[in-house]
């Protein structure tokens, strides 16, 4: 389908109203070649822009926004110190030789 717009500093506005389906496609659009300034942007920097909608950004808050908490969890200290852990080896080493060694009372 085509349909008139009027381009405003970095905006389309289209002159009749429509009720699109999705508030997100691609869309080519037809650029008179007097109208063009400068050298036309190469093909991988428009693609850049293109990924970057906004419907991309809020997604990628929303995937930030349940990945916060666990941030805060795997960057938080330790719960217990270095030396804790050597305590609690030293136990267990105690206990599995020392233990298993001890004669039995009769």
């Amino acid at each position: 389908m085509q349909v008139e717009a009027i381009y405003n500093q970095g905006n389309i506005q289209l002159l009749q109203p429509l009720h699109l389906k999705r508030n997100n496609f691609r869309l080519v659009v037809n650029v008179p070649d007097e109208e063009i300034a400068a050298a036309p942007l190469p093909v991988y920097q428009s693609e850049t822009q293109v990924n970057q909608q906004p419907a991309m950004l809020s997604f990628a808050d929303t995937v930030e926004q349940i990945l916060a908490p666990y941030r805060q969890i795997l960057n938080a200290p330790p719960a217990t110190e270095p030396m804790d852990y050597q305590a609690i080896w030293e136990e267990h080493l105690l206990q599995k030789y020392l233990a298993s060694h001890e004669k039995p009372d009769l």
